[in-house]
């Protein structure tokens, strides 16, 4: 027989394990909603598809077929006429959610992802915001004290260099903030980010591999991109989960 879900978990039970126990627990009880509602909307996305795409008679197609055949178009006719039954059953479907096996592609399509992305930019901010700590296991306070200060100290002199050629149009977007408002923010960003790591779906094979140090670098290149939001308690974990559905390098 099951145990009871509800039932406390015995006093002698490590705290560790007990969570793992009852984070068990509740996955085995959920998982058969979770997938009827995966199933539910796997079901709504390929009538859509089916009758919104052009594709050769009598051929087969699944799911992730159809979406690179036609989601691309789909989301466009939904976005850019608000007559069209598209623009009424297209945001009704992303608000129940993309299937898994179309989730990353829908993510960068309703993103608009090949429009906003300039080549080697999130390069540069990686560069910028972690330097040498960007691919380690950890770091302390002392080593970003000592790279912030190194950066703010490399900014200066670039912006110095820049003012005595004159100015320059630049057809990507603004690569950092200025020195001095990125010395005084981005330690604490850098801290802060060191100390959500471990608590972000810890456990989870993609966090346990290489997952932790890909998510410091792109929370640390949102802080650098933007500063005026830079980074809080929360971004982690949204950042995570588009990570988990675009597994690739060229999806991130």
């Amino acid at each position: 027989m099951r145990d009871d879900p509800r039932r406390p978990v015995p006093p002698h039970v490590p705290k560790a394990n007990a969570m793992a126990a009852a984070e068990e627990l509740l996955l085995e009880q959920f998982a058969p909603v979770w997938e009827q509602e995966e199933q539910q909307r796997s079901t709504a996305w390929t009538e859509l598809l089916l009758r919104n795409t052009i594709r050769e008679s009598g051929q087969a197609y699944n799911l992730p077929r159809l979406a690179e055949l036609g989601l691309q178009d789909v989301i466009t006719q939904a976005q850019n006429s608000s007559e069209h039954e598209l623009s009424r059953t297209v945001p009704a479907l992303v608000q129940s959610g993309f299937p898994r096996s179309i989730r990353g592609l829908g993510w960068k399509l309703m993103l608009d992802v090949s429009v906003r992305r300039h080549r080697g930019h999130y390069a540069a901010l990686v560069q910028q915001a972690l330097g040498d700590l960007a691919d380690k296991a950890s770091f302390t306070a002392e080593e970003v004290r000592a790279h912030v200060e190194a950066e703010s100290i490399r900014q200066q002199q670039e912006l110095a260099a820049a003012a005595q050629e004159g100015p320059e149009q630049e057809d990507g977007p603004q690569a950092a903030p200025p020195p001095e408002q990125w010395a005084k923010q981005a330690r604490g960003w850098l801290q802060q980010i060191e100390k959500d790591l471990p608590r972000t779906f810890s456990g989870h094979p993609v966090m346990e591999g290489g997952g932790k140090r890909a998510l410091r670098r792109v929370l640390a290149a949102f802080a650098m991109h933007d500063p005026k939001v830079g980074y809080c308690q929360g971004m982690n974990f949204i950042a995570a989960g588009a990570g988990r559905a675009a597994r690739t390098q060229g999806d991130r």
